[in-house]
C-alpha cells in the first residue's frame, strides 16, 4: 500500500510508523520534513502552492490521509485556510492528476454543537457554534462533494505523550473544578493513529466515524482521577474553572467499534495511567472537546 500523509505531525507521524511496520510505503508531506520518522519518504511541499502540489504528489497512491493541524495561537483565518482551503487544494491536485486514492480526513467532534449532555453519533445534526467547528463542517462537505472515496474521522480531544497539559495543571494545583456538569470526550494519540490504520485497511468505509474512547466523562471526574493518580489534593471548585470549548455532549463510538476496532486505551483512566507510569516530562496545551 502506498500512503501519503498530509501534515505528518503528532498523529500523522505515529500513523506513519504503524504503516511502515505493516510494510506500506509512506510519504510524509509537510513544509519541513526534518522530523519525519525514519523510513518515511519526505515530500517538502506547501499545500497552498497548487502547481508544486500537483507536481510533487507521488504517481501511485492507494490512500491519502489529511492529518494537518493548526498550531498554538491559531486564529479563525488559520482554521479556514488549513482545513477548508488546504483540503480543497489537495482534492483539486488529486483530481487534476486523475488519481483516485482513498481519502481520510481527520475531523473533530467539534462539529457537534449540542450542549445539553445528550448522546451524539454519526447521524446527529452538525450545527456547531464555534468557528473551528463550522470550518470542520465545511471541510466535511468538501469531502462528500468530491469524486473520491472519502471518510471523515471525528476525533475527540487528543492527549498523549507531549500533550500532558492537564496533568501538569493538576500537579501544580492550577486546575479548578467547575460547579456545572460538563462532559468531555477524549482519545489517546496512539488510538488516533491505530484508528486511521484500521480504517485504511477496511474494504468499505462509512462516510464518517466518531473516534473517541468508550467513556465520555464529566471534566470534574477526570480532574479528580488525575489528582488521585498524582497523589495530590483534588482540585477545588473555583472562579477560574472554565468549560472547555465545543459544548457538553457524549459522543458514541459504536460505529467504529462495529467496524472491528478495539481501543488500546478504552477510557481516560487507562490512557492517563500509562502517561503517569511513563513519567512523560514534556507538556504542551491540547484542545479537549
Amino acid at each position: 500500500m502506498n500512503v501519503c500523509i498530509v501534515g505528518c505531525g503528532y498523529v500523522g507521524s505515529t500513523l506513519a510508523t504503524l504503516l511502515l511496520e505493516q510494510g506500506a510505503c509512506v510519504f510524509g508531506l509537510r513544509r519541513r520534513v526534518d522530523h519525519l520518522p525514519i523510513g518515511v519518504e519526505p515530500l517538502a511541499i506547501d499545500i497552498f502552492h497548487a502547481e508544486a502540489l500537483r507536481r510533487g504528489l507521488p504517481e501511485a497512491l492507494d490512500a491519502l490521509v489529511f492529518a494537518a493541524a493548526v498550531g498554538r495561537g491559531a486564529d479563525q483565518g488559520d482554521y479556514k485556510r488549513l482545513y477548508v482551503d488546504g483540503l480543497r487544494h489537495v482534492i483539486a491536485a488529486l483530481e487534476a492528476r486523475g488519481q483516485r486514492p482513498r481519502l481520510l480526513f481527520t475531523s473533530s467532534t467539534g462539529v457537534y454543537g449540542q450542549d445539553d449532555h445528550r448522546w451524539v453519533d454519526e447521524r446527529s445534526p452538525t450545527e456547531p457554534a464555534s468557528f473551528s467547528g463550522r470550518c470542520m463542517v465545511e471541510a466535511e462537505r468538501l469531502l462528500s462533494a468530491c469524486s473520491l472515496e472519502t471518510c471523515a474521522v471525528r476525533f475527540g480531544g487528543i492527549y498523549g505523550p507531549d500533550r500532558t497539559f492537564l496533568l501538569r495543571q493538576v500537579a501544580q494545583g492550577q486546575a479548578k473544578r467547575s460547579d456545572v456538569l460538563h462532559y468531555t470526550n477524549r482519545i489517546h494519540r496512539d488510538d488516533c493513529a491505530a484508528v486511521l490504520s484500521h480504517l485504511l485497511n477496511q474494504r468499505t468505509l462509512a462516510p464518517c466515524y466518531v473516534a473517541v474512547d468508550d467513556q465520555p466523562a464529566p471534566h470534574n471526574d477526570v480532574l479528580c482521577y488525575l489528582a488521585e493518580l498524582l497523589g495530590v489534593a483534588a482540585p477545588e471548585v473555583g472562579p477560574r474553572a472554565q468549560r472547555t470549548r465545543g459544548g457538553s455532549k457524549r459522543c458514541n463510538n459504536r460505529l467504529l467499534r462495529e467496524s472491528g476496532y478495539q481501543l488500546i486505551y478504552p477510557s481516560y483512566r487507562e490512557g492517563y495511567r500509562a502517561l503517569v507510569s511513563a513519567d512523560v516530562p514534556k507538556t504542551r496545551p491540547s484542545d479537549v472537546d
